[in-house]
């Protein structure tokens, strides 16, 4: 019996839901016993560690959970939550249920004793009750409740033309809305404050009448409890409740781990008034790789083949993320002496260590001068170049090399093609001398080393014509100006808004007020043919309209001022261009998404991936593999002023550029090393960019 199933026994709020009495303990006993052996093979060697250590409890319905963990020998995570006994010093005060959940019951205080592998540990915990039990509440309960249950989901009611005459906001982004379509809709057939069990919004998705969406939950259920229970208070409206939530954490946030275990999640609300809530049964889990790990309903992470995934946690449209790596024993291991010369492979080999793999040798000369050119200028090295570099006797003559090939027009060619290539510069929306104009001007910026904010500003506030100002053929390629905000951000910023055009973003807390935001930076523009180049095909000027006023939100139908991404709205004058704003904080050190974006695809066109991939999807659901390494890149742009050759001598040196990566054994990576060296087409001995 897994701990799903047991949990359909024990309710966060002490309440049985399967069968009374017996049934109960026999449960617990199958439980213990199911695990038991797996238990034995993990013998914990070092101290338990119990989280939280201490636990405040405020409210009478929201209980607290407890995670009990340890190591083994060689560092990999055993949750031992399952096998531990707890016992409250003070039960009435409060209890704990045999899967670590503390209820309130009185306000005081109690310790709780947790026993496990033959320790113990103790938590404290403070109970304070308010005077009167609190009603259940819409926004937070019932729609973390329909949100749980999926009636929200954009398969379900969440569908933007709903479904069956039922539409819900998508994953609850508009409460206000969502209250009135249960409450009042249709003459409040969806709920029944006379009769509440007997109410639609309980009957559907609990299979008592006919479903569409099928079973959601149990009777009995959390999500049971709180539908039911808001009705019996006569549905309250709460909606315009100041409380908010702000964050939400969750434990661990970074786990190495055997195949084939179990490890438990918790899952923490904290809110705008500093109350912190349990929000571990109401959560929303995915794993980003299912081959590594699975995770159930209720944060239960059951790992399967070797490698390293990203298990997801949403509540309310705030996201978290715990990293899994799982590993076989290897008790022949030794970790590789970390560099501290060198910033990059000290967290390389960091991470190689943390994999349990040991990282090549350097290659050779002939190898290295051949990988340098490719990425650097994007040609091989001739055969008299070769010799001559085979023959150089000097220590530094493979810095000296590079730096060579920073000076050959090559150089230019290619890195000025590849931001062609992000500035979508082609003849398919502009003629052919706007075209060459707008290519040359970005050929002059990388020959002269362009300060990398100059070079984005300038062509973010770009005016006139392309024979004007040739960066303005930027504006001229987009089709509107939806295409322009989303160009922008997706280069810019490695961050994709479409989704949030038309609804809130699935796997990122963007809406459609951030995209509204952007789009109000950006509705001043518009493109007109030139008449100075009448007949000319695609021959187009930048027009700008100081005194447009801001974007509309169509689900408010409000205007929506200039916000940058990530909630700030700046104040800005009347009949002003509004680009301007937002291409100041764009390259400024208080945006944090522009210096990882390019940190980021820099690496990925020396290493054919990202360290976050894909590398324009940067997103909270989306963690970067090595987050230390992305840190340092990202220490080394926002300390000094990057420029639009800056990053490619910094990678080409690194030793990680001049490992050899060859014959490694698949068999041992087992997948591990996605996101630390290039992707292996097909199994066999690895001969990688040699």
């Amino acid at each position: 019996m897994d701990r799903r199933s047991q949990a359909r026994f024990f309710h966060p709020t002490g309440l049985t839901t399967g069968r009374p009495g017996k049934a109960i303990l026999l449960a617990v006993l199958c439980f213990a016993a199911a695990h038991s052996s797996r238990a034995e093979d993990l013998i914990p060697a070092g101290p338990i560690r119990v989280e939280p250590a201490t636990v405040n409890l405020n409210h009478p319905r929201r209980p607290h959970s407890l995670v009990v963990t340890s190591n083994t020998a060689d560092g990999r995570a055993i949750d031992l939550t399952a096998q531990a006994a707890f016992a409250s010093s003070n039960t009435a005060v409060a209890r704990v249920t045999p899967l670590g959940w503390i209820e309130p019951l009185a306000t005081g205080e109690t310790d709780l004793t947790v026993t496990a592998a033959g320790q113990t540990s103790t938590v404290h915990v403070n109970v304070k009750l308010p005077s009167a039990v609190p009603l259940y509440s819409f926004r937070h309960d019932v729609m973390p409740a329909l949100s749980k249950g999926g009636c929200n989901a954009g398969a379900c009611h969440g569908y933007s033309l709903g479904k069956n005459g039922f539409k819900l906001s998508l994953r609850g982004a508009d409460a206000a809305a969502d209250y009135l379509s249960l409450s009042d809709e249709f003459f409040e057939r969806r709920i029944n404050r006379h009769n509440p069990p007997a109410s639609l919004l309980l009957a559907k998705p609990l299979g008592d009448v006919p479903h569409k969406g099928g079973v959601r939950f149990e009777h009995g259920s959390l999500l049971d409890d709180l539908l039911l229970g808001w009705i019996g208070d006569g549905a309250p409206d709460d909606v315009a409740d100041p409380v908010q939530i702000e964050s939400v954490r969750i434990y661990p946030t970074s786990v190495v781990i055997g195949p084939g275990q179990q490890h438990q999640l918790q899952l923490i609300a904290r809110y705008s008034d500093g109350s912190e809530r349990d929000v571990t049964r109401l959560g929303i889990y995915t794993a980003n790789t299912e081959r590594v790990a699975a995770v159930d309903d209720e944060g239960l992470v059951t790992t399967r083949e070797l490698g390293e995934t990203a298990v997801v946690a949403r509540f309310e449209r705030i996201f978290a993320t715990a990293n899994f790596i799982v590993l076989e024993p290897r008790p022949d291991f030794e970790p590789t002496p970390v560099p501290t010369e060198n910033v990059i492979d000290r967290h390389v080999v960091a991470k190689l260590n943390d994999l349990k793999i040991r990282p090549s040798g350097k290659t050779d000369d002939a190898h290295f001068l051949r990988r340098v050119f490719i990425d650097l200028i994007g040609v091989q090295p001739k055969a008299d170049e070769l010799l001559a570099f085979l023959a150089e006797p000097a220590p530094d003559k493979r810095a000296r090399a590079i730096d060579q090939l920073f000076l050959r027009p090559e150089f230019v060619d290619r890195w000025s093609l590849k931001w062609g290539d992000l500035l979508q510069n082609s003849r398919t929306n502009l003629n052919d001398p706007a075209t060459y104009a707008f290519r040359e001007w970005i050929r002059v910026a990388v020959a002269t080393n362009m300060p990398l904010d100059e070079f984005v500003r300038t062509i973010l506030t770009s005016r006139g014509g392309t024979f004007d100002d040739p960066a303005s053929a930027y504006f001229a390629i987009s089709k509107d100006t939806d295409d322009t905000l989303q160009r922008a951000t997706q280069v810019f910023c490695g961050v994709r808004m479409l989704c949030a055009k038309c609804h809130p973003h699935p796997f990122e807390n963007w809406t459609q007020t951030d995209y509204y935001g952007l789009h109000s930076f950006f509705n001043q523009l518009g493109v007109k043919a030139d008449q100075r180049l009448v007949g000319v095909p695609n021959a187009k000027t930048l027009v700008v309209n100081l005194a447009a006023g801001y974007s509309v939100n169509p689900r408010t139908g409000k205007v929506q001022p200039p916000r940058f991404l990530g909630g700030a709205e700046p104040p800005i004058a009347a009949n002003v261009d509004r680009r301007a704003a937002y291409a100041h904080w764009l390259t400024s050190a208080e945006n944090p998404f522009f210096a990882r974006s390019m940190a980021n695809r820099i690496w990925s066109y020396f290493f054919n991936r990202g360290i976050i991939d894909p590398v324009d999807d940067l997103r909270t659901t989306n963690p970067p593999i090595n987050p230390a390494l992305l840190d340092a890149l990202l220490e080394g742009a926002v300390v000094r002023r990057p420029r639009t050759k800056d990053g490619h001598p910094r990678v080409a040196i690194w030793g990680i550029q001049e490992a050899a990566l060859q014959q490694v054994d698949l068999a041992v990576l087992g997948g591990l090393v996605e996101g630390v060296w290039p992707a292996v087409p097909e199994p066999g001995p690895w001969l990688s960019r040699p």
